[in-house]
This record gives structure tokens, C-alpha cells and sequence, in this order.
């Protein structure tokens, strides 16, 4: 009897570790295309290691997470600016949608893919 509760059992691990694709390939590409596109890693981030991989709603939907520091404050290609020389932690989610990167954005408030900063709602709202 407990043979075949560890066969069903065994089973059950089988079938259902294939229910949810592996992230190793999304976190493989979010790794190279922070490395070679993320204008805020290319001027002075360093320190790039995996922080989270979250499934979406789709077999190959993933948010990746992942965390580096910059060795200066604010966001993007800086050369032109006069900056706070002060360690910056950092987390840049890209989010796949049915495999493609559709989103690459830092701290919640800068687009990596467009090189701009993401303006509030609210901020556009008409007054009163």
C-alpha cells in the first residue's frame, strides 16, 4: 500500500512540475538585456543578482525581478548632469508577456525601455 501512495505521490510531482514553465530563460534574457540595454545599469550600476521571478497569467508570462546598485543617485545616461556620489539600490522589473519584453521599468518610476521617467495619473488630472 505505501508503494503505491509513494508511486501516486511521485506522479503527481511529475505531472505537476510541468504545469509551470521554468523562469531560467526569462531570467537569463532580463540578465542580458539589463547588462547590455538598461541605460541606468550601463552608466554605473553594478551588482546585478536575481531578486524574484513571478509567473504572470500565461505559460510564458513573467515578471523578473532583479536588484543592483548604482554608484551614483537618479536614473538613465547621467553624463550630463552633477550627481550625488551616493551607493544607489535599485530593482528593475521586466515583465514578458507570451515570451516578448514588454515592460522594463526601475524603481517603479523609470521606463529602462524609453529612457524617460513614468508621469502619475494624477499629475495630469484637470483642477478644479
Amino acid at each position: 500500500m505505501s508503494k503505491i501512495i509513494i508511486s501516486l505521490i511521485g506522479l503527481l510531482f511529475l505531472v505537476g512540475a510541468g504545469c509551470t514553465p521554468s523562469p531560467d530563460k526569462y531570467v537569463a534574457e532580463a540578465t542580458t538585456w539589463v547588462e547590455t540595454s538598461s541605460s541606468t545599469y550601463l552608466y554605473d550600476g553594478s551588482g546585478l543578482k536575481l531578486k524574484e521571478a513571478v509567473p504572470g497569467n500565461c505559460a510564458s508570462c513573467w515578471d523578473i525581478y532583479l536588484d543592483f546598485e548604482s554608484s551614483a543617485a537618479g536614473f538613465g545616461d547621467r553624463s550630463d548632469q552633477i550627481l550625488a556620489q551616493v551607493i544607489t539600490p535599485h530593482t528593475i522589473r521586466l515583465r514578458y508577456l507570451q515570451g516578448e519584453l514588454i515592460e522594463a521599468i526601475t524603481d517603479e518610476v523609470y521606463d529602462e525601455q524609453h529612457a524617460r521617467k513614468l508621469e502619475s495619473i494624477f499629475l495630469n488630472e484637470p483642477a478644479n
